[in-house]
């Protein structure tokens, strides 16, 4: 019977390699749109919507191989609290402009996550994933490195579908420590040429940071090759050298050559607010709008919306002394806590730090044991490296949406699934994984 098949079964011309997955159709748009997150808009909004058709299809026709990621646990509820909160934040927001078109945002990378914790994959497809994230991010970066060199409008370095060079560092620094837990996590089963393409990957995506000039970038680049390396050390001292070699290089070439980010320390050091620098006019608008709209904020991507007349009203009707040279807008805060409370209010900014303190719990009391499988290195490294680059960027730039949103919650999603209870993860011996909970996604153990 067609039901006894998922349509990943069915005869549709796929090359061998795909075919060789559980579920080839589905993989195959999964691994597409991973290539296309960082390259092209409208195939990745295309291919989201088809990988979750095909996933959705898969787990109908495979309803009886208890195929749909085991029972509802909290961060099932947690991923459905997350979609509901942007349409209460949109129906009850103090501006109407944006804020129904910016759920569409929230349901890619949310149900990105949610579907790769429920995805019933194994330790190849896992494998899979991170090499296909790692390619697109170099393939993009090699773009950008190309596109520098001949003249351009915009500062810095910009990966074509990420854009402002600000998101496209926040996109590379979280790169940075996924393909560094694969390397180190691998490397002794790596042939030479994979090893190769890490390396020259690892290359690239430094020499973009530096050239990028942004400063929070760089400095969570150092802290991912620093806490990869600390993490590491539990199960092999010999890494530290290497990475203490490369935190000196990329220190020195950083010193020696980053023009721009030399001058936006001199200009933060001439201007009136030297800490925050051009933060701190939208670091006070965004206060001010989250006063004015406490609950619901504004509306999400509705803070370029808000204009002076308005800023000017909300602070004379605080009982304040308007001030034009102290507030500025923008189309975001430049900062994910700023930005969430000024247009979600506090119940959206609730429902981010849940994520965020969740993400966090379920790392520090999985981390890595010495004996454990090299799968579980890799995709706890990558995970608590897209939650340490969203949480410090996040102070100084809004993270955690679009393309970076996209690939942090990817890389979330493979640590939470790997923890179902019918994965096998390949080690030494292979081991069954439990079911993962909200505090402990029993990885390879």
């Amino acid at each position: 019977m067609v039901s006894r098949y998922n349509m990943a079964r069915l005869p549709i011309m796929l090359p061998a390699f795909f075919r060789s997955f559980r579920y080839p159709a589905e993989f195959a748009l999964l691994f597409a749109l991973i290539l296309f997150i960082p390259l092209f808009e409208v195939p990745k909004n295309i291919l989201i919507g088809l990988y979750a058709i095909a996933f959705v299809y898969n787990r109908y026709l495979n309803a009886d191989e208890s195929n749909h990621g085991g029972p509802w646990d909290a961060w099932d509820t947690l991923f459905a609290v997350w979609i509901a909160s942007a349409y209460v934040v949109a129906a009850f927001s103090g501006l109407q402009k944006n804020e129904w078109h910016a759920i569409s945002d929230v349901w890619k990378y949310v149900c990105l996550g949610w579907m790769l914790k429920r995805s019933g994959y194994g330790e190849r497809e896992w494998l899979t994933i991170y090499a296909a994230a790692t390619v697109s991010t170099l393939i993009a970066t090699l773009w950008g490195l190309a596109a520098w060199t001949v003249p351009h409008k915009y500062a810095g370095i910009q990966l074509h579908s990420v854009g402002h060079v600000n998101h496209s560092a926040a996109y590379i620094a979280i790169s940075i420590g996924a393909t560094l837990a694969g390397l180190v996590s691998f490397w002794p089963q790596l042939t030479w040429q994979k090893r190769a393409v890490a390396l020259v990957a690892l290359l690239a995506f430094g020499i973009a940071i530096g050239l990028a000039g942004s400063r929070a970038a760089t400095v969570v680049s150092f802290i991912l090759v620093i806490m990869i390396g600390a993490v590491w050390s539990r199960r092999s001292k010999s890494v530290l050298l290497a990475m203490a070699i490369t935190l000196v290089v990329f220190a020195t070439c950083i010193q020696t050559f980053d023009k721009d980010m030399h001058r936006k320390n001199e200009l933060a050091k001439a201007s009136q607010f030297p800490m925050l620098n051009e933060r701190y006019p939208l670091w006070n608008e965004a206060l001010a709008a989250w006063r004015a709209n406490p609950w619901f904020g504004v509306g999400m991507d509705n803070f370029d919306e808000i204009d002076r007349e308005t800023v000017k009203g909300w602070v004379e009707k605080r009982g304040d002394l308007y001030d034009p040279a102290v507030y500025a807008g923008s189309s975001h805060a430049h900062s994910l806590f700023l930005t969430t409370l000024a247009e979600r209010g506090l119940a959206g900014f609730a429902v981010i730090m849940a994520v965020l303190t969740g993400w966090g719990v379920t790392l520090l009391r999985n981390v890595p044991r010495s004996h454990d499988p090299p799968v579980r290195w890799m995709l706890w490294g990558g995970a608590a490296s897209a939650l340490v680059t969203m949480v410090l960027i996040g102070f100084v730039n809004t993270t955690l949406h679009h393309e970076h949103g996209l690939l942090a919650m990817l890389l979330l999603g493979c640590w939470l699934g790997a923890g179902r209870k019918d994965t096998v993860i390949a080690a030494e011996p292979v081991v069954a994984v439990a079911r993962p909970n909200y505090d402990r996604p029993s990885i390879g153990d």
